[in-house]
């Protein structure tokens, strides 16, 4: 289970998750009660290593057992994850230089698949559509550049997922 489909899981659920920046390498998931106490802790996996987690909390004893069960089958799953499959590949998104789409926005390189046909572009988003594929891998975008001889001098090359590890160094 990669670490975004963890957090997304327990949001789902209700929760929140966090990194606390002094106390790391784990997920802490939480429940914000503001007449009890602001941030009350229900359970914590961590990130680094594996088969580790801990329930130990009143709180999470006091969870009805459909949350409860809930909640400790999304960390046993996570757990159970080899740390090198927690995150996903790097991929990086290529913003043009100079270009900017008709609206103004950032022009994003990316590469259209139509009637079994790849072709690149532009876009202005930075996330994959159903139509378009903008967040590429290092091998990916080797074999596109050389496929239709794009010169990568014109793009700036930014990591997607050095902004979700940012994000999840947040509360959520």
């Amino acid at each position: 289970m990669l670490t975004y489909d963890l957090i997304k899981k327990i949001k789902d659920l209700g929760f929140d998750c966090r990194i606390p920046a002094l106390n790391g390498p784990y997920m802490e998931i939480y429940k914000i009660d503001e007449a009890y106490n602001p941030v009350v802790s229900i359970a914590k996996v961590y990130i680094d290593r594996l088969y580790v987690f801990s329930t130990n909390t009143d709180a999470f004893k006091a969870l009805p057992e459909e949350v409860r069960k809930e909640i400790f089958d999304v960390l046993v799953a996570y757990a159970y994850t080899p740390i090198e499959d927690r995150e996903p590949p790097n991929k990086y998104v290529y913003k043009h230089r100079n270009l900017r789409t008709a609206n103004g926005a950032i022009a994003y390189l990316g590469f259209r698949k139509k009637n079994k046909k790849v072709y690149p572009t532009v876009q202005g988003s930075y996330e994959d559509t159903d139509q378009c594929k903008v967040e590429i891998t290092d091998k990916e975008i080797e074999e596109y550049a050389k496929e239709f001889s794009i010169n990568l001098d014109n793009y700036i090359k930014t990591s997607y997922y050095e902004e979700l590890k940012l994000w999840t160094r947040k509360s959520f």
